[in-house]
């Protein structure tokens, strides 16, 4: 069932925190993940153009890139109560659809073999059209109606400040298309938009922001009620390109492209970035936790503490 932003919290959700195992627990089956033969072969079926990305955090002490056994990195117990796992990711389209439940499938199936559980997905398709989309997602993990959110959400520096990203599972990168609207006037990369009475439409404030650096003397028109109305504008010829994420694009081109015409083309910029599932940030920490947020584990303080003794000895 399709999930409604709140318009009143309550003191619960204000008061809502996630365990430190909890969110361990789900960084390690996101870890093992990308790692994952079927994975892999799953993400090959919906072909995106981007390869995965390799996690290459440092967990507990532990180099990603050189470990194979990842049940060391599970915390010893699952502080989940519900049979219910609430996922949640916005309204979209394929493969994006697929994506999000391939993986919160396998966040289900790891967590019910790992700690003997019969949790059931409940994906909760989040409309964004009012408070936006990064906006409603940050918000359903905050106030507890979303336990993770599994959604491909592009990793940037004031996103991490603000969620607890996992490693990213994809990659993509920023992208125009041209449209059919005036065909005499060349506009072939990203750096022709750069001009007074040409109108690009984005969905987010996210590709607007990144579009206006290449091109701030355009128009840039953001759509919050989907990209459906966007394509529908760009065919109407009331724009003369869009940006949004360069394998969306792509995707709707291949699509659409005897309605779109032969002046229709989609051309990728910006550097490539990650994209991936959060929690909030709100998480009560825990003595019993292997130290994943902070890469800290117990055998390094009992380490620490036994260097500290052995010093005091040494001066008495």
């Amino acid at each position: 069932m399709p999930s409604q932003p709140m318009e009143l919290i309550t003191k619960e959700q204000l008061d809502y925190q996630l365990e430190e195992q909890f969110v361990q627990a789900i960084e390690t089956t996101l870890i093992e993940m990308i790692d994952d033969d079927s994975f892999r072969e799953a993400y090959r079926n919906l072909k995106l153009i981007f390869p995965i990305p390799e996690c290459t955090k440092t967990i507990a002490g532990k180099d990603l890139t050189l470990l194979t056994d990842y049940s060391t990195l599970y915390p010893k117990s699952f502080p989940f109560t519900r049979t219910v796992i609430n996922l949640c990711y916005e309204r979209t389209f394929s493969p994006w659809t697929e994506l999000h439940q391939i993986v919160g499938n396998f966040i289900v199936k790891k967590l019910n073999e790992r700690y003997r559980l019969k949790l059931i997905p409940n994906y909760q398709v989040m409309n964004t059209t009012d408070s936006g989309f990064f906006e409603t997602l940050r918000d359903a993990v905050d106030n507890g109606s979303c336990d993770v959110c599994v959604s491909s959400v592009n990793i940037n520096a004031d996103r991490l400040k603000q969620v607890q990203y996992f490693c990213g599972y994809g990659t993509s990168s920023s992208g125009f298309l041209r449209g059919p609207k005036n065909p005499t006037l060349s506009i072939t990369n990203i750096k022709d938009l750069n001009q007074t009475g040409v109108i690009v439409l984005v969905y987010s404030s996210f590709y607007g922001n990144i579009g206006k650096r290449y091109a701030p003397a355009a128009t840039f028109k953001t759509i919050t009620s989907g990209y459906d109305e966007i394509y529908a504008m760009l065919l109407r010829q009331e724009a003369h390109a869009v940006v949004a994420d360069v394998s969306d694009l792509q995707k709707w081109l291949n699509d659409n492209k005897e309605k779109c015409g032969s002046n229709c083309l989609v051309r990728g910029f910006d550097t490539p970035f990650d994209y991936g599932p959060f929690v909030t940030r709100k998480i009560k920490k825990s003595n019993t936790a292997v130290g994943m947020m902070n890469g800290i584990d117990s055998r390094s303080i009992i380490m620490y503490f036994f260097g500290m003794i052995v010093m005091l000895l040494l001066l008495l």
